[in-house]
């Protein structure tokens, strides 16, 4: 019998899409240096500012028709080089193509879901496929979970709702760097924000930290603090007030500027709640973990932060502050990984997939890594044959 071919939908993570501003859609506010501009003069709350998604971020541009920096590119290259050619969700026209999910990545997990239940019908629908292949990179893996297991139904509410699984959907899924377990890097950009080297520019924390996704990238079990000198902090990163106390994220002064403190600790304490419930679900089993054949990618040899550093009334969320300030920590609260996610939270978080772990690399870069697009491509062969 003859193989079918089957539709690669592709989700990007955080920042992997283009945001648009409807009044001239024809320029990318985040996605070109240019834009950059324009974005600090925006609140970046998810439907309060006009900022809509664009394109997958296949390139940064930084001057425009003269030089950008590759983001997503590579991938789509090395996949076109097995025939999975770019193509338009909007309009599908091959099953043997790459389709890129634009989404709202600053929105939460079940937004993220929803659309990817919409792409996964439309695909079904007008390629008359009977599955897709997923593939995605960091939050866009934890978007893809969520939604094998619950559909774009919302289990995260004070009234959830039944789920509806996605998972008959799917031959298999590609996640490269998933965010399984959750990172304390994401405390660090809802304090310092979204630097895009080598500009000096990007999302500042005030707008950082006005995205629900990010408060749901971070871990919440116990152990995740220590002091100057090592010993443990009792510290619940899902308790409003210990951001307040810190002046974490929203409660920064400069992220309180201008802004309803009674609204910003609404806005806190509902995506906290929300974001607490959600790996209170991912850290449970669950059948599509052995339905779907998953492959998954990390890095081994990167000092990862697995526990937060409090000394001298700072917070240091990052293997880099922590090596600066308290270098005779380090050892302490850092241990293998991609610098966001351990190998051990990987392999405790998604105990039934392949995992290749390779070196020399780092998260934001593993989509371009040739060890892991050599195993992605040639699975993603096999399976399709």
């Amino acid at each position: 019998m003859k193989p079918v071919d089957l539709p690669l939908l592709f989700v990007p993570g955080v920042l992997g899409t283009t945001l648009v501003d409807l009044s001239n859609p024809g320029r990318a506010v985040w996605g070109s240096a240019r834009g950059l501009l324009a974005l600090r003069k925006h609140s970046f709350a998810a439907g309060e500012n006009g900022l809509v998604p664009g394109e997958i971020l296949w390139r940064f541009a930084v001057v425009p028709g003269l030089y950008s920096i590759p983001v997503y590119e590579d991938l789509a290259l090395r996949l076109a080089a097995i025939g999975y050619e770019r193509a338009r969700l909007a309009a599908p026209v091959s099953a043997r193509a790459l389709y890129g999910l634009s989404y709202d990545w600053r929105q939460d997990v079940v937004h993220g879901a929803r659309e990817v239940e919409g792409a996964v019908e439309r695909l079904k629908t007008k390629l008359g496929v009977p599955r897709v292949a997923f593939l995605a990179h960091s939050w866009g893996c934890n978007v893809v979970r969520y939604y094998l297991r619950y559909g774009g139904a919302d289990l995260l509410s004070d009234t959830p709702e039944d789920p509806r699984p996605g998972e008959s959907n799917a031959s298999s899924f590609f996640a490269l760097g998933p965010l399984a377990g959750g990172t304390l890097r994401a405390l660090h950009e809802a304090n310092h924000g979204f630097p895009v080297a080598p500009l000096r520019l990007g999302i500042a924390a005030r707008q950082a930290a006005r995205t629900p996704s990010l408060y749901q990238m971070l871990p919440f079990d116990e152990g995740r603090a220590v002091d100057e000198e090592g010993r443990p902090i009792d510290l619940d990163l899902s308790d409003v007030e210990t951001w307040r106390a810190n002046g974490w994220g929203p409660f920064q002064p400069d992220a309180l500027r201008k802004q309803d403190p009674s609204r910003v600790e609404h806005f806190l304490r509902k995506s906290l709640r929300r974001a607490r419930r959600l790996w209170e679900l991912l850290r449970e089993r669950h059948p599509s973990d052995e339905r779907v054949r998953t492959h998954t990618y990390t890095v081994r040899d990167a000092p990862t932060l697995t526990k937060l550093v409090l000394a001298g009334g700072r917070t240091f969320a990052s293997d880099e502050e922590v090596a600066r300030h308290c270098p005779g920590l380090l050892r302490l609260v850092t241990t293998p990984g991609d610098g966001y996610v351990s190998v051990e939270d990987v392999r405790r978080h998604m105990p039934g997939s392949d995992l290749l772990s390779v070196e020399d690399c780092s998260h934001r870069h593993l989509y371009r890594n040739d060890e892991a697009l050599a195993d992605l491509t040639r699975n993603l062969e096999g399976e399709s044959r």
